[in-house]
């Protein structure tokens, strides 16, 4: 028994052991010739994040990075709007790396790189997101405003799946005066180059615009216009469209619009890493006559420490056939927002 135990102490040692060592085998290349050995994770709008031993998770900058080694797949997508796939290998050519696959080398320039993502296995490396809360209160007034927000992101080749939640609500002193909420299920796949399709399936309710309760379902064609290592703008059009119930109504209309969005995104990921994440969509309605929505998001933010980020979250509503007995046509709401991002 002691000898079958000491077998299997001796095999998890070496396993673990084998674990560690494929851990260290990446290596980034430095201009200034140094050559930084560890766990090379992912580079991302010209930052590249790399885990080494006793200096645990570093960023480095897209610009020192001479070239990379990894034996993992990843996925590489550049400026051009075209994706590889591969190992990372080292060329004899400045601030260039190869893509190695089938036998095959892909040589690449660095600067035109604005993702490499490793394509995991497990279900959990695949998995990344972020929490957040936002919080306001006037004692003068009695008035507070309560924001929960959230964001689970699922990562697989050329696709990307999205589960995201958005609550506000308004209270004045022991009773909720209105709320907003929106939870979405989203789902996007790379075609070609810049274009990419997107579906999502969301259900939400605004009561300041006398909105119940809406489902649509939506599906939309995607056009990347600037990609780069500091912003990123893509548009996209199609049709949205579902059951929507007003307060006073007892049972659901069925709606169709078409769908037009503005996507911005404008990053600083080297410390202190800094975003501002904008969405504007204008939904004209195809199934009422003379109607239309707009909405507008906007969320500056900029991180603390170790993934923890403070921020203000905006948004801007409008609907020009609200309901009947209300007589607003636009909500708006602003709040400071604490979040914690996980990848």
């Amino acid at each position: 028994m002691n000898t079958k135990i000491s077998l299997l102490v001796i095999v998890i040692g070496v396993l673990w052991t084998s674990h560690l060592k494929a851990q260290k085998t990446d290596s980034i290349y430095h201009i200034n010739s140094n050559i930084l050995t560890g766990d090379f994770k992912k580079m991302v709008y010209g930052v590249a994040t790399f885990k080494m031993t006793g200096m645990g998770t570093v960023n480095v900058d897209e610009y020192v990075i001479n070239s990379i080694k990894s034996q993992k797949l990843f996925e590489i997508k550049v400026k051009s709007g075209w994706v590889y796939y591969g190992r990372l290998d080292t060329s004899f050519h400045k601030r260039k790396l190869n893509v190695v696959r089938d036998g095959t080398r892909k040589l690449l320039d660095i600067p035109q790189i604005v993702e490499i993502y490793p394509i995991h296995n497990n279900f959990w490396k695949r998995l990344s997101g972020n929490f957040g809360m936002g919080y306001e209160y006037s004692k003068g007034s009695d008035i507070g405003k309560l924001n929960i927000n959230g964001i689970f992101k699922y990562r697989k080749r050329k696709t990307n799946w999205e589960f995201s939640w958005d609550n506000h609500i308004t209270y004045e002193a022991d009773s909720i005066k209105s709320s907003k909420a929106n939870s979405q299920l989203s789902y996007e796949r790379d075609l070609q180059r810049y274009w990419s399709f997107g579906s999502h399936i969301a259900n939400s309710h605004n009561s300041e615009l006398g909105i119940q309760q809406r489902v649509s379902l939506a599906a939309l064609i995607y056009r990347d216009v600037l990609y780069s290592n500091i912003m990123r703008i893509y548009l996209g059009a199609g049709l949205s469209g579902g059951p929507e119930k007003k307060y006073g109504e007892e049972t659901f209309n069925n709606v169709l619009n078409g769908l037009f969005t503005a996507n911005w995104t404008i990053y600083k990921l080297s410390s202190p890493e800094i975003k501002l994440e904008s969405q504007i969509a204008y939904l004209p309605y195809l199934s009422e006559k003379s109607r239309h929505r707009f909405t507008v998001n906007v969320y500056p933010h900029i991180e603390l420490v170790n993934n923890f980020y403070v921020g203000l979250k905006y948004y801007y509503e409008l609907d020009s056939n609200p309901d009947e007995d209300n007589n607003s046509k636009t909500d708006w709401g602003i709040n400071l927002n604490i979040s914690y991002s996980f990848h």
